[in-house]
């Protein structure tokens, strides 16, 4: 059994930014934003509408800081 990690920004061309927003099937926005916090030192913040979990993916991050994240939400996804 796999848990998804699902894209809740916009994929409308021209509607790009460096902000995303994701979702885990297995964990609440605000449970994921506190055990990235709290066990791995990833900072992102929980929004409303859609319900999910912020990130800054930008001008700020490496690419190693990005593919990080990447890990460890599929690691999260698949507990």
């Amino acid at each position: 059994n796999t848990t998804k990690v699902n894209l809740l920004s916009t994929n409308i061309a021209g509607s790009e930014c460096g902000l995303v927003t994701i979702g885990l099937e297995n964990l609440e926005p605000d449970e994921l934003a506190e055990v990235l916090q709290n066990d791995f030192n990833i900072v992102a913040r929980t929004v409303n509408n859609p319900n999910g979990v912020r990130f800054s993916t930008h001008y700020f991050n490496t690419e190693e800081e990005i593919e990080k994240l990447s890990a460890v939400l599929e690691n999260l996804a698949s507990r």
